[in-house]
């Protein structure tokens, strides 16, 4: 777990470690029919996944890490974030290290 000053934890899923640099992960399911995005949800695709990718993000920058981070988040519809590419790329680029 990860703290910031205002004591707001995160769960970091994965760690990709490369060359003493770290790219930290935190997996999420985005629930388009929750309350708070719901509405939005019906007009514009993907934008439970965008809404929780942000905040996750925002989470993560206020934590001043110096590592990288990539939201890995699904929408419950099978929509998956672009950062993926990204995840799978750092992937092969630890494996081949």
């Amino acid at each position: 777990m990860l703290e910031n000053e205002t004591h707001i934890q995160r769960q970091v899923d994965i760690f990709i470690t490369r060359n003493s640099f770290q790219t930290l992960t935190n997996v999420f399911i985005a629930d388009p029919t929750c309350i708070d995005l719901v509405q939005c949800a019906l007009t514009t695709t993907a934008h439970a996944m965008t809404v929780v990718t942000q905040n996750k993000t925002q989470s993560y920058i206020k934590s001043e890490l110096k590592d990288d981070f990539i939201p890995l988040v699904i929408e419950t519809y099978d929509c998956l974030h672009p950062c993926f590419d990204s995840f799978l790329i750092s992937c092969v680029h630890a494996s081949i290290a």
